[in-house]
């Protein structure tokens, strides 16, 4: 069973992005986290707000 939560640096090479990028997801499109021995984060709930607000491949490119 794959663990479903991750600490945010996890989060951050996992996706191939930068930590504050990271913290600013968390923050504002309220990610299920939990803290135990610091912030763990719950990697479909972060998938979920950064493909739908982040995700950089998803937008047209103008040329």
């Amino acid at each position: 069973m794959s663990k479903p939560y991750r600490s945010p640096e996890e989060i951050a090479d996992i996706f191939g992005i930068t930590l504050p990028v990271v913290k600013k997801i968390i923050k504002k499109h309220r990610v299920d986290t939990f803290t135990s021995k610091g912030v763990k984060v719950h990697v479909k709930d972060f998938n979920k707000a950064y493909t739908k607000h982040y995700n950089p491949s998803l937008f047209k490119q103008s040329k």
